[in-house]
């Protein structure tokens, strides 16, 4: 054993992999030579205090009708193994600056986690970066935790009556989308969360519906303190000692790195979840759709849908062309249905295709989500569209 840990610690310095969780957890060796850290405070403490690391949920699903959002003037620390970024939430509960009452040229963009910036510093988010390149206010309606293509347009039409505005981009990230939009999916994996879904009824009509409930969803105040009161935990709360213990070693961060590998190569002949919709989810998509542009006519609003390509996604269409062309597909349908409405579709994964962009300079090492290059390729592709607008 003591050779394999050998052989483990080793390997993890001379190669600094990037392993996930465990980049939050201090090795033994990492304790030793702390001053600051004991064993015992890392074992049986609770980790990193409040007065030195801010601290606030991401969001909480208590914002009616489309629950999950930002609460309202916190900070929000997000801290992964390549990233460590502060969220600023103002009185709306949005990240970045509000547009003043004045001004009428204004972008709101719509999303999940993309849109919101997550794992990016405020100044670095699609959003801001707009704002300064095209000098014109930019507001950021997209937050993170499950919120799809139905929240996108209810979130639209309470925040369409606040702000003056342009135009509307909606940043769809379809291979998460159409899972979150079905209620019986979606419920069944995380029936711990209030929120709504549309379902379609007769007459290829829909209505929303609400799962869950305030009083029983985890992502709540009451929960968030139950666990962090002052402090970040290391551990999760009921993790045990024994494997507490293990995940200090070298050999446990080898074993998750070697486990982590396998899953990606074993998950490589997997459809993305993008091209694998039912027409149930299209159909919903499609009424989504419907509700942004309708509430959008009635401000005198542009709007433009765009979906941002998964990490995934990007793999499989550089390996299988048949993959590629039913990516294309896809977005040939999602470009006529934008046009039935007299909105607007734009193809992200053309232009990335066309300059040759690849998953290292679009996404975080450690994470599915767009990266400062990333999201500057995104920026640059639409600073050359709403420079034309």
């Amino acid at each position: 054993m003591a050779l394999v840990e050998l052989i483990s610690a080793i390997f993890i310095n001379a190669k600094q992999p990037i392993i996930g969780s465990y980049e939050q957890i201090p090795t033994y060796w990492d304790i030793i030579t702390d001053q600051q850290k004991t064993f015992h405070q890392v074992l049986f403490g609770n980790g990193d205090t409040l007065t030195s690391q801010p601290i606030s949920p991401r969001n909480i699903d208590t914002a009616y009708p489309w629950c999950t959002w930002h609460p309202v003037n916190r900070i929000h620390r997000e801290k992964y193994a390549c990233f460590d970024v502060l969220y600023k939430f103002n009185s709306y509960g949005t990240r970045g600056s509000l547009p003043e009452p004045t001004d009428t040229n204004c972008i709101l963009f719509l999303g999940d986690s993309f849109a919101e910036g997550y794992g990016l510093a405020e100044d670095s988010t699609i959003e801001e970066r707009l704002h300064k390149t095209l000098q014109r206010p930019v507001l950021n309606l997209g937050t993170s935790g499950h919120f799809g293509s139905t929240q996108m347009s209810l979130v639209y039409e309470s925040f369409a009556k606040k702000f003056r505005h342009k135009e509307v981009c909606v940043l769809l990230f379809l291979e998460n989308d159409f899972m979150e939009n079905d209620v019986q999916s979606h419920y069944k994996n995380f029936p711990h969360r209030y929120r709504p879904y549309r379902v379609l009824t007769e007459n290829d009509s829909s209505k929303i519906v609400y799962r869950g409930s305030i009083d029983s969803t985890l992502f709540s105040w009451q929960h968030f303190n139950a666990i962090f009161k002052t402090v970040i935990p290391i551990f999760p709360p009921n993790e045990t000692f024994i494997s507490k213990l293990s995940k200090l070693t070298y050999t446990r961060r080898l074993l998750h790195l070697l486990t982590s590998n396998a899953k990606k190569n074993s998950a490589s002949n997997i459809v993305p979840p993008e091209l694998d919709a039912s027409p149930n989810d299209l159909a919903i998509l499609e009424l989504d759709m419907d509700a942004i542009v309708r509430e959008a006519n009635m401000h005198g609003a542009n709007v433009t849908f765009i979906n941002l390509p998964s990490k995934y996604l990007m793999t499989c269409t550089k390996k299988s062309d048949t993959i590629a062309e039913k990516y294309l597909k896809l977005e040939q349908q999602l470009t006529q249905l934008a046009e039935k409405k007299n909105a607007h579709y734009l193809s992200f994964y053309n232009y990335l295709i066309k300059n040759k962009v690849g998953e290292q300079s679009l996404f975080f090492p450690c994470d599915g989500h767009y990266s400062n290059s990333g999201e500057a390729h995104l920026s640059q592709f639409l600073y050359s569209y709403y420079l034309k607008r």
